[in-house]
C-alpha cells in the first residue's frame, strides 16, 4: 500500500474538522506522518511546527532536504513596519506554480490579503503560502527552487498604510 498526496490531504482535512483529536500519527510502509497542533506535536516529543511533519528514511525521501537557513535569509533584517513571511516547514521554495508560468509575485507588486505568494514543497506536498496582509512586496529573499528551512524569511511585505 502506498500513500498518495490525496490520502494525506484527506487525513489532514479530517484532523482539521475533528473537535476531539489533537494529534495523529500513522505509518504506511517507510513513511510516518505526524500531524496536530503545536502543543500536541510537542507533547509527543516531536518538533513543534504548525504543519504536518512527514518523515521517511533518507534513501526513500525525495526532493531537497531541509537544511539550516543561511544567516542572510534566516536572520534577514525585517524593518519594524514590515511583515516577514516565514517558511512554515523545511522544503523547497517555488515562486511559480510551474517552471513555464510567471512567478506568483515579484518585488514591487501589490498583493491582497490571502493572495498566493509562493509554494513550499515538502515530501511531494505543495503548500500554498498566502499573504497575511495587503501591501507591497518589498523583497523576495529566496531563489526559486532553493531549499528553505523552518522559519526562514522568504518574503518581506510592506503593509498598506505603513
Amino acid at each position: 500500500m502506498s500513500l498518495t498526496h490525496k490520502d494525506v490531504r484527506e487525513i489532514l482535512d479530517l484532523l482539521d474538522r475533528s473537535e476531539h483529536c489533537d494529534f495523529v500519527e500513522f505509518t504506511v510502509g517507510d513513511v510516518t506522518v505526524r500531524a496536530g497542533s503545536e502543543t500536541a506535536v510537542a507533547a509527543q516529543g516531536q518538533p513543534a511546527t504548525p504543519a504536518a511533519v512527514a518523515t521517511a528514511p533518507a534513501q526513500t525521501a525525495s526532493g531537497p532536504a531541509a537544511t539550516p537557513a543561511s544567516a542572510s535569509t534566516a536572520d534577514a533584517v525585517v524593518p519594524d513596519n514590515m511583515v516577514a513571511i516565514r517558511s512554515p516547514m523545511g522544503g523547497a521554495f517555488y515562486a511559480a506554480p510551474s517552471p513555464e508560468d510567471p512567478p506568483f509575485v515579484t518585488e514591487g507588486d501589490m498583493v491582497a490579503e490571502g493572495e498566493t505568494l509562493c509554494l513550499v514543497e515538502a515530501m511531494k506536498l505543495f503548500n500554498t503560502i498566502k499573504a497575511p496582509v495587503a501591501g507591497r512586496v518589498h523583497k523576495i529573499c529566496v531563489e526559486n527552487g532553493k531549499p528553505v528551512a523552518l522559519e526562514e524569511v522568504m518574503i518581506i511585505i510592506e503593509p498598506e498604510g505603513a
